[in-house]
């Protein structure tokens, strides 16, 4: 019986040294596919990272964009109110000057009248410069 437990013994030592060995070599497998998966999930976290910045600046872009825009338009509606300005003083001066320019009696009230439209031509004349100066890449 004793010979019968050492046989038995002789024979389960190498058989649980056997299954050690395997069961080590899975554990060692798998940790190095864990590892290897921890790593492509970094690298994966990073190229993440610098999406969402490109999508963020992209989305910055988006917002800033209108509201510029927005901006510009502003500034010609101001333009054009001027301009409209501008061609009805323009469009006084030269009733003035084609129609009661001509008469040799002109009073003093209509000609004084006759200032401010010609003001208004020369102010809306520089502000013409100015907004193409502006319009101009």
């Amino acid at each position: 019986m004793e010979d019968l437990l050492g046989l038995l013994l002789l024979l389960a030592i190498p058989i649980a040294l056997v299954w050690l060995l395997m069961r080590y070599r899975k554990v060692k497998r798998e940790r190095d596919r864990l590892a290897q998966e921890r790593i492509q999930l970094l690298k994966d976290k990073e190229e993440l990272a610098r999406e969402n910045v490109l999508l963020e600046t992209h989305h910055l872009k988006f917002q800033l964009q209108p509201h510029a825009l927005n901006n510009i338009l502003s500034e010609l509606r101001a333009i054009a109110k001027k301009l409209g300005r501008g061609m009805d003083s323009l469009s006084s001066t030269l009733e003035y000057i084609l129609y009661k320019g001509r008469t040799n009696l002109v009073s003093v009230q209509e000609e004084v009248e006759f200032i401010p439209p010609t003001l208004g031509c020369r102010s809306c004349s520089s502000m013409r410069w100015r907004a193409c100066a502006w319009m101009m890449p």
